[in-house]
């Protein structure tokens, strides 16, 4: 659950509209070409603390801009722009901007302030439900007080790697993070003629912490499993059912119930980050199967049943009600079930509302650094047997993960994120041949995680494994 991705679309006004679908653009005015260079922010992160907007001429604009991205009603172009604007651009230019806006951004919130003056404000945004950073710049002018002069709107650039000088010295870094954390890193290596991983760096390998969204690993290990028993195969069509859908809307999400689709389209779909595919497979694999893979690889987590489908985490993430979500985690497995078959189904706009962290010690999947690299040890040995090429590709096919594509010969990636939840579990084959598992789990159950500490400090551990 909780892996969105973001569009990539940049808008810029400032005396005339821009518009950038991928790299391509029409026009950069000088303005933006000279003047302005986005706050440069991490590629890959989770969530951020909602901070207020200055009490400003440009704060209310930006706080106009964001209402206007999330439906409002905009009324007349004049009373917020400047005529200058209006006359480069004009009143139906202006209201294209707005709507690109919306489809591009949608609902978001201010969560750094770089630069506050009162008629100019540099912002970084974030969705409650993207992973990605957005900059937004805005003035206005004393001329036209509290109008809308100049407007950047762009994802936010990438920043480089701060180096770690050695594996001590980024536990060291992960110590002084201030939040609990379970790292791990295994080279794949032969032992007798069979595949096993070795430790190249263990760091609080044992301790187990919620992996929110990375579960999918166990759900794509127990299909696996059940493939290579002979109970069924990746061809095998299952059936799309209106009850198996998640909270989140999703491609599967839209697709009408009764259209089938094949087991390893839907893993593939699941490792994307949709939640429906996930919960089809665990009713397709069936629980007590799915329950039975997971207690085979647990070796550090206490047991934590039952296995929750991302419908019932939402539910009880999105009671935002800590009282129920410590009952939860005190009941036994017959009582949580209890609870869980009493919950109505809960309303997908919800997740707008979903950005501090909830029950991140008391309710999700739990699981320590070492148990997912035995689950990702366990899906290669098995996409290497005749008959699993269907696993090798939908292992190959999430790239998310940026890396040097000129180190890195290919990769495998998945992971989980919410609010204070930050997990990853990544195999990478350098272009020397040499094969390494890095599982990553980050816990904040007070304050959501900083993303400018949690995605250097990933980036810094990628680095090092990209030394000979």
């Amino acid at each position: 659950m909780m892996r969105m991705r973001a569009a990539a679309v940049l808008l810029a006004l400032v005396g005339a509209l821009v518009l950038v679908r991928g790299a391509e653009a029409r026009y950069t005015p000088p303005a933006v070409a000279e003047n302005f260079v986005g706050p440069q922010t991490p590629e890959w992160m989770p969530y951020e603390p909602v901070v207020d907007l200055p009490e400003t001429r440009a704060g209310a604009r930006v706080a106009w801009i964001l209402e206007m991205f999330r439906g409002g009603e905009m009324g007349a172009v004049s009373d917020y722009a400047t005529q200058r604007v209006i006359d480069q651009v004009g009143e139906d230019g202006f209201r294209e901007f707005i709507a690109q806006g919306r489809e591009a951004a949608g609902w978001m919130f201010p969560t750094v302030i770089i630069e506050s003056q009162e008629d100019a404000l540099i912002a970084y945004l974030r969705s409650a439900a993207d992973p990605e950073r957005w900059v937004l710049r805005v003035t206005t002018t004393e001329d036209e007080p509290g109008k809308i002069d100049s407007l950047v709107f762009q994802p936010a650039p990438t920043p480089g790697i701060e180096r770690a000088r050695d594996w001590q010295t980024l536990a060291d870094r992960l110590d002084a993070a201030g939040y609990d954390y379970s790292v791990t890193v295994w080279e794949i290596v032969d032992r007798e003629g069979k595949n096993a991983i070795a430790p190249v760096a263990l760091m609080n390998e044992k301790k187990s912490l919620n992996i929110s969204g990375a579960m999918s690993l166990y759900v794509l290990g127990a299909v696996t499993e059940k493939i290579a028993a002979g109970d069924g195969s990746w061809e095998e069509m299952v059936t799309i059912r209106e009850s198996l859908k998640s909270i989140p809307d999703s491609p599967l999400k839209q697709t009408p119930e009764g259209v089938e689709h094949m087991v390893a389209s839907l893993a593939g779909q699941m490792l994307q980050g949709d939640d429906t595919a996930t919960d089809h497979l665990i009713d397709w694999v069936g629980m007590d199967r799915l329950t039975k893979f997971v207690e085979g690889v647990r070796t550090d987590s206490a047991a934590n049943g039952p296995f929750l489908t991302t419908t019932e985490a939402y539910e009880l993430k999105m009671s935002f009600d800590p009282e129920l979500q410590s009952a939860y985690a005190a009941a036994d497995v017959a009582g949580r079930r209890a609870m869980l078959d009493g919950f109505d189904t809960i309303d997908a706009e919800l997740m707008k509302f979903w950005v501090k962290p909830q029950g991140v010690d008391k309710v999700g999947h739990f699981a320590s650094s070492r148990e997912l690299a035995s689950v990702l040890l366990y899906l290669r040995n098995t996409a290497l047997r005749p008959g699993m090429e269907a696993l090798r590709e939908i292992l190959g096919a999430n790239q998310q993960f940026r890396v040097d594509s000129g180190l890195w010969r290919s990769m495998s990636f998945s992971a989980g994120a919410e609010p204070g939840v930050l997990c990853a579990g990544v195999m990478m084959e350098r272009m020397d041949g040499r094969w390494f598992v890095v599982t990553i789990v980050f816990n904040n159950a007070e304050t959501p995680l900083v993303p400018d500490e949690t995605s250097p400090l990933m980036l810094a551990l990628i680095e090092l494994l990209q030394r000979p």
